[in-house]
């Protein structure tokens, strides 16, 4: 269930988009993800997309989207938590709420992992299981959609982003 942490907001309960349909021609590099209007507050899950599975992060401030599973285990993202502090938006992984010390954390911008319990805040220990960071996907709203990157982004530990 998505919490209220996010700057005060209230957010809607996870929703599932049905696949986009109707949608006007995509610009280059982007898919239809869903129509505005259809996107509520708090996490939504596009398991349809063309790009791959993604959950939608949306407050009053932000949208944002990212791979819909935890790299880690496997959990929906969407039925996670909003988190924002020190200026970072992040989504709290619903599995891993308990099991790591302060939850398992992935960033909205740039989809980097990390225990908010760990003694290094950004640690990632490879020893926590083979998955890490997840991927972001670009997204711009405009003519009444959500657009999303085809191409999805994987941060790089030490070396910046890649496309």
């Amino acid at each position: 269930m998505s919490s209220a942490a996010a700057g005060g907001a209230t957010f809607c309960q996870p929703v599932t988009l049905p696949p986009a349909s109707g949608a006007p021609a995509a610009p280059a590099g982007f898919s239809p993800v869903a129509p505005s209007a259809a996107v509520p507050l708090g996490l939504s899950a596009a398991p349809a997309f063309a790009g791959g599975a993604l959950v939608l992060v949306r407050t009053h401030a932000a949208l944002r989207a990212l791979s819909l599973l935890c790299p880690h285990k496997r959990a929906e993202l969407h039925l996670g938590d909003i988190e924002e502090a020190g200026g970072r938006l992040s989504v709290t992984c619903p599995r891993h709420r308990k099991k790591f010390e302060g939850g398992l954390h992935f960033d909205c911008a740039t989809g980097a992992a990390w225990c908010a319990g760990a003694v290094q805040e950004g640690a990632w220990d490879p020893a926590w299981g083979s998955g890490g960071d997840a991927a972001v996907f670009d997204v711009r709203e405009e003519g009444g959609w959500v657009w999303a990157s085809t191409a999805p982004r994987v941060p790089q530990r030490g070396g910046g982003e890649s496309a």
